[in-house]
């Protein structure tokens, strides 16, 4: 709990995802994150992960954040 994954094991997480990961107690949840116009990161949606997509995600990288 409290630790953020991306789709590639080298990409950059947002802090604002980070601080995310630490503030809520749950084991999976999913995060849609914009970038404005200024580069400023925004959350827009926080989901429990039931009507998310792996668009970006291969089945391995998936299943490797559950056995590690």
């Amino acid at each position: 709990m409290g630790k953020p994954f991306a789709a590639l094991p080298d990409e950059e997480i947002p802090e604002i995802v980070s601080e995310c990961a630490k503030r809520i107690k749950s084991q999976f949840f999913s995060v849609d994150v914009i970038e404005c116009r200024d580069g400023t990161k925004r959350i827009v949606e926080i989901g429990d992960g039931q009507v998310s997509d792996i668009v970006g995600w291969t089945a391995e990288r998936f299943t490797q954040l559950w056995v590690m």
